[in-house]
């Protein structure tokens, strides 16, 4: 740089002069004008195509300057004779070499000749989208990537030529060095070989960057067979989410199906409540009807006492009435036994007097005798009359044991109801408590589905500023974009395929929510909202694996750089030991030049490095963050999922429990009803019995107490008749005394 600026810019002139600038070197000195508006991988293929043609059309230029050097060869060999014969030696070999070199050149232009219109006629402002997509383009290469073979059969063909090339520069470089040393050499014809071998650098790399574009269309057909799997991978997880979005519709159908179900079968438990609750009443009622039988069944067995008490009071006075007449009977036995003593007196003192009278005392025994017959009767039937009371006192007292068993059985079946009453009240408290749980319990699920709403809204909310995020995510990727431009293109497309997406993640959603009215809507929607995020995640990972990607391509650019400067370095070295002292410092001047712009290239690069890093970490941290988020959303919605599934099956538990309690309280209740419909046919069936045997009673001791009354009339009859007898025969007796008095004096 401390030169004059007239020779810096006289040497400029030269090298323009003599070297046309190329269209790669205008396109990399105005990257900050034009270029930022391209996409990298269509700037580097304009570069490259625009490179091959400006070396191809100077093609007269590398040919005229090898054929001025192959006449110089030859005038070196003309003046031979000259020379020592190890120069000579050294010049033809260097001619052999060039020949060699030469053949090989002319088929490395010829090769490329057939290539460079094809890769012309693509136009500048085509995307690679477009050549890749379009089956209409005049793309002639199209043919040739159907034909895979073909295709790496060009590719090596292009390696091995780049190879050979690369072989050739060294000998080539050796063979000048020798020339330079073997021949005077103006300082001209060394600045001409030098261009000369730029030249011949610059179209080995414009070799490599044909070789890199054949490579980068390979792997661009290798990209649309990955993006046309990926499509079909989309489809059919498009087609699995219809699947699985059907499966949901059913299940919530066959959900609602069931809810209405247990609504009807609360509405039957209601209903057999409410039949239970008639049923016990019928049984009070059943049961008050019976306490009053059983009271009017007391009342009628009191008078029955009553009435027992009043024949036991009639039986003993008839008892101490028979006692009397037993007693008046052994007098007058007694009587009788003293009266024959003294009428056998008589009748030994008086058998003369009274053998008239033996007719009538026969007579009179034979009345006697019939009269202790009917004695004799009288006592039998007294003992019978004893017999029948013991009887009836037996059957009484069966009769009491019976009225006290029925009293305990009443008792019993007044436990029994009383118990029954408790129990069924129990079972209907029991009942009541669980409807009251249930009721309490849907309200907390209510609250729970209203709590799940607003929390559902909160993540709609986290979900919207999560959008907002990624958009701020795609801005970034925009940045980066201009920043790495060969991304551009795929980012566009996931940017479509993600609002495709989005658009069906809308469709599904808007299906969803009108077909999912209810409590499944919040886990569909919470599923749905997790899966976006799963898929946005994995879309920003699949950005952040294409920006590491990119990096490491970038890093492997600066590397390729940082070579080809090292080499470049190590040329000018070597060019500046050629070159005489006052070139050296034009040299220096240039090459400082070179130097400085390629370090202001490096930092620029190794800027926009940092800057990448920095912006690929703030994205990790993000994509942390919004990681952490969503495992926090599944953990909570996995946590909602089990409390409304334990809740679930908290209430279906506790619906079989009341089915189970009704259905059992049902059958313990109907089971009761027939023992008490049984237990009242057998208490109606004996009351039945005993009014007919009380009847049966009633009527015995109806006909028993004629039967006494007519007896009582007979004896009293015969009691007076024996009265009147024994009047007849006292006033016989007394008129036998007064006879005999009359007689016997």
């Amino acid at each position: 740089h401390g030169g004059p600026p007239k020779v810096v810019a006289r040497e400029r002139r030269k090298r323009s002069s003599v070297f046309p600038p190329e269209p790669a070197a205008a396109a990399a000195m105005e990257s900050n004008g034009e270029m930022s508006y391209l996409a990298s991988g269509k700037a580097e293929n304009y570069c490259i195509i625009q490179s091959c043609d400006s070396s191809f059309v100077k093609d007269h230029l590398g040919t005229e300057s090898s054929n001025q050097l192959g006449k110089y060869l030859l005038n070196e060999s003309i003046d031979k004779s000259d020379m020592h014969p190890a120069e000579s030696e050294e010049v033809e070999s260097l001619k052999e070499n060039w020949i060699s070199n030469n053949r090989f050149m002319n088929k490395h232009w010829s090769r490329m000749n057939e290539l460079l219109p094809s890769l012309k006629e693509k136009p500048q402002n085509s995307t690679l989208e477009e050549s890749l997509s379009t089956s209409e383009t005049k793309w002639p290469w199209e043919d040739a990537m159907k034909d895979k073979v073909a295709f790496q059969e060009m590719l090596h063909d292009a390696e091995l030529t780049v190879k050979s090339a690369e072989m050739f520069l060294p000998l080539f470089k050796e063979s000048l060095v020798r020339i330079t040393k073997a021949c005077c050499i103006s300082a001209s014809d060394e600045i001409t070989i030098s261009m000369q071998e730029d030249l011949l650098i610059k179209e080995l790399e414009a070799i490599q960057k044909m070789k890199e574009l054949l490579s980068w269309l390979l792997r661009s057909s290798k990209e649309k067979e990955f993006v046309s799997k990926d499509t079909k991978d989309l489809d059919q997880t498009l087609s699995e989410s219809k699947m699985d979005i059907e499966s949901l519709r059913n299940e919530v159908i066959q959900k609602e199906k069931h809810i209405l179900d247990l609504s009807v079968q609360l509405q039957q438990e209601k209903a057999n409540v409410q039949k239970t609750y008639c049923h016990s009443e019928a049984i009070q009622t059943v049961q008050i009807h019976l306490q009053s039988q059983v009271e009017k069944k007391e009342e009628e067995n009191n008078l029955l006492r009553a009435k027992f008490q009043t024949m036991e009071k009639n039986i003993a006075e008839w008892k101490r009435q028979i006692g009397e007449y037993k007693q008046k009977i052994l007098a007058e036995k007694k009587r009788k036994v003293e009266r024959r003593n003294a009428l056998k007196r008589a009748a030994v003192v008086q058998k003369q007097r009274a053998e008239n009278m033996k007719v009538v005392v026969e007579n009179l025994f034979s009345k006697i005798k019939e009269k202790e017959i009917q004695l004799s009767e009288a006592f039998s039937a007294s003992n019978i009359w004893k017999s029948h009371h013991e009887i009836i006192i037996e059957e009484k007292i069966k009769l009491e044991v019976q009225v006290e068993t029925l009293k305990k059985q009443t008792t019993d079946l007044v436990m029994d109801l009383s118990r029954i009453e408790e129990d069924e009240r129990k079972s209907v408290n029991k009942i009541i408590q669980k409807i009251n749980f249930v009721a309490s319990e849907n309200k907390k699920i209510s609250t729970e589905n209203s709590r799940l709403k607003a929390s559902l809204a909160d993540l709609e909310a986290n979900f919207i500023t999560e959008e907002a995020e990624l958009e701020i995510l795609h801005k970034q990727v925009h940045q980066q974009e201009e920043l790495v431009e060969q991304y551009k293109i795929e980012v566009a497309k996931l940017e479509v395929k993600a609002e495709e997406m989005r658009t069906r993640y809308e469709k599904i959603m808007h299906d969803s929510r009108t077909i999912t009215e209810g409590r499944d809507l919040e886990r569909d929607a919470m599923k749905s909202q997790t899966e976006a995020r799963q898929k946005e995640v994995e879309y920003a990972r699949g950005l952040q694996k294409a920006a590491e990607e990119k990096l490491q391509k970038d890093q492997e650019s600066l590397l390729s750089c940082q070579k080809s400067c090292v080499e470049k370095s190590k040329a000018i070295r070597e060019l500046q030991a050629q070159i005489n002292h006052s070139d050296e410092f034009l040299k220096q001047l240039f090459l400082e030049e070179e130097n400085y712009n390629i370090q202001l290239k490096y930092e620029e690069v190794k800027r926009k490095l940092e800057e990448i890093e920095l912006q690929n970490k703030e994205l990790e941290n993000q994509l942390v963050n919004q990681e952490d988020s969503l495992q926090k959303t599944e953990l909570q919605f996995k946590q909602k999922l089990t409390e409304y599934d334990a809740l679930a099956r908290q209430l279906e538990a506790a619906l079989e429990d009341g089915r189970k309690q009704l259905t059992e309280e049902l059958g313990k209740i109907n089971s009761k009803e027939q023992s008490f419909q049984l237990k009242i046919l057998d208490l109606e069936n004996e009351l039945r019995e005993k009014k007919k045997e009380k009847k049966e009673l009633s009527k015995r001791l109806e006909s028993r107490d004629k039967c006494h009354e007519v007896s009582l009339k007979e004896l009293e009859h015969s009691l007076q008749r024996s009265e009147n007898q024994n009047q007849s025969i006292q006033n016989y007796v007394k008129f036998l005394k007064a006879s005999y008095v009359t007689m016997f004096g």
